[in-house]
Protein backbone atom coordinates (compact mmCIF):
# COMPACT_ATOMS: atom_id res chain seq x y z
CA UNK A 1 0.00 0.00 0.00
CA UNK A 2 2.81 2.42 0.89
CA UNK A 3 4.63 1.79 -2.37
CA UNK A 4 1.36 2.41 -4.22
CA UNK A 5 0.98 5.77 -2.46
CA UNK A 6 4.57 6.75 -3.20
CA UNK A 7 4.18 5.91 -6.87
CA UNK A 8 0.91 7.92 -6.97
CA UNK A 9 2.62 10.96 -5.41
CA UNK A 10 5.18 11.06 -8.22
CA UNK A 11 2.82 10.17 -11.04
CA UNK A 12 2.08 12.78 -13.72
CA UNK A 13 -1.64 12.58 -12.89
CA UNK A 14 -1.00 13.50 -9.25
CA UNK A 15 1.32 16.36 -10.21
CA UNK A 16 -1.26 17.65 -12.69
CA UNK A 17 -3.89 17.46 -9.94
CA UNK A 18 -1.71 19.51 -7.57
CA UNK A 19 -0.99 22.11 -10.25
CA UNK A 20 -4.69 22.49 -11.05
CA UNK A 21 -5.59 22.84 -7.36
CA UNK A 22 -2.92 25.50 -6.96
CA UNK A 23 -4.27 27.40 -9.97
CA UNK A 24 -7.77 27.36 -8.51
CA UNK A 25 -6.61 28.68 -5.15
CA UNK A 26 -4.47 31.35 -6.83
CA UNK A 27 -7.38 32.39 -9.03
CA UNK A 28 -9.60 32.80 -5.98
CA UNK A 29 -6.96 34.89 -4.24
CA UNK A 30 -6.72 37.16 -7.28
CA UNK A 31 -10.47 37.50 -7.76
CA UNK A 32 -12.07 40.79 -6.85
CA UNK A 33 -14.23 40.70 -3.77
CA UNK A 34 -17.82 41.93 -4.14
CA UNK A 35 -19.23 44.68 -1.95
CA UNK A 36 -21.54 42.16 -0.26
CA UNK A 37 -18.60 39.86 0.52
CA UNK A 38 -16.58 42.76 1.90
CA UNK A 39 -19.48 43.96 4.03
CA UNK A 40 -19.93 40.42 5.41
CA UNK A 41 -16.21 40.18 6.13
CA UNK A 42 -16.25 43.46 8.04
CA UNK A 43 -19.45 42.57 9.91
CA UNK A 44 -17.86 39.30 11.03
CA UNK A 45 -14.88 41.23 12.40
CA UNK A 46 -17.16 43.70 14.17
CA UNK A 47 -19.27 40.93 15.71
CA UNK A 48 -16.12 39.30 17.02
CA UNK A 49 -14.98 42.58 18.54
CA UNK A 50 -18.47 43.21 19.92
CA UNK A 51 -18.45 39.78 21.55
CA UNK A 52 -15.23 40.62 23.41
CA UNK A 53 -16.07 44.25 24.21
CA UNK A 54 -15.97 45.08 27.89
CA UNK A 55 -17.33 48.61 27.89
CA UNK A 56 -20.61 50.11 26.74
CA UNK A 57 -19.00 52.63 24.43
CA UNK A 58 -17.20 49.93 22.44
CA UNK A 59 -20.50 48.04 22.09
CA UNK A 60 -22.14 51.22 20.81
CA UNK A 61 -19.39 51.82 18.25
CA UNK A 62 -19.60 48.24 16.97
CA UNK A 63 -23.40 48.38 16.81
CA UNK A 64 -23.31 51.71 14.98
CA UNK A 65 -20.98 50.37 12.30
CA UNK A 66 -22.90 47.07 12.02
CA UNK A 67 -26.12 48.97 11.44
CA UNK A 68 -24.64 51.24 8.81
CA UNK A 69 -22.88 48.34 7.07
CA UNK A 70 -26.19 46.47 7.02
CA UNK A 71 -27.83 49.37 5.23
CA UNK A 72 -25.15 49.52 2.55
CA UNK A 73 -24.17 45.87 2.13
CA UNK A 74 -26.61 45.37 -0.75
CA UNK A 75 -24.90 47.95 -2.94
CA UNK A 76 -23.62 46.46 -6.19
CA UNK A 77 -19.93 46.69 -6.93
CA UNK A 78 -16.56 45.06 -6.60
CA UNK A 79 -13.27 45.83 -4.92
CA UNK A 80 -12.18 45.96 -1.33
CA UNK A 81 -10.57 49.38 -1.54
CA UNK A 82 -13.46 50.80 -3.55
CA UNK A 83 -15.96 49.60 -0.92
CA UNK A 84 -13.83 50.79 1.99
CA UNK A 85 -13.34 54.25 0.47
CA UNK A 86 -17.02 54.64 -0.43
CA UNK A 87 -18.13 53.48 3.00
CA UNK A 88 -15.67 55.83 4.70
CA UNK A 89 -17.32 58.73 2.89
CA UNK A 90 -20.81 57.48 3.79
CA UNK A 91 -19.74 57.02 7.41
CA UNK A 92 -18.38 60.57 7.71
CA UNK A 93 -21.50 62.05 6.11
CA UNK A 94 -23.81 60.00 8.33
CA UNK A 95 -21.95 60.86 11.52
CA UNK A 96 -22.25 64.57 10.71
CA UNK A 97 -25.91 64.44 9.63
CA UNK A 98 -26.91 62.47 12.74
CA UNK A 99 -25.08 64.92 14.99
CA UNK A 100 -22.95 62.29 16.71
CA UNK A 101 -20.67 63.81 19.36
CA UNK A 102 -17.17 64.60 18.14
CA UNK A 103 -15.50 62.16 20.53
CA UNK A 104 -17.84 59.36 19.41
CA UNK A 105 -17.21 60.27 15.75
CA UNK A 106 -13.47 59.93 16.33
CA UNK A 107 -13.85 56.59 18.11
CA UNK A 108 -16.22 55.15 15.49
CA UNK A 109 -13.90 56.29 12.71
CA UNK A 110 -10.90 54.77 14.51
CA UNK A 111 -12.77 51.48 14.91
CA UNK A 112 -13.68 51.54 11.22
CA UNK A 113 -10.05 52.08 10.26
CA UNK A 114 -8.99 49.24 12.57
CA UNK A 115 -11.37 46.67 11.12
CA UNK A 116 -10.46 47.68 7.56
CA UNK A 117 -6.77 47.06 8.23
CA UNK A 118 -7.22 43.83 10.16
CA UNK A 119 -5.96 40.77 8.28
CA UNK A 120 -8.38 38.10 7.17
CA UNK A 121 -8.23 35.12 9.46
Amino acid sequence: MISLLKSWETSPAFLYFLIEQRKKSTLRLNMTITFAERADQLCDRLREMEHHAEEGDQLFYCAYLLGLLGLHSGTEGEGQKVFDNAFTTILQETLEVEGVMESDQENITALWETICKKEIS
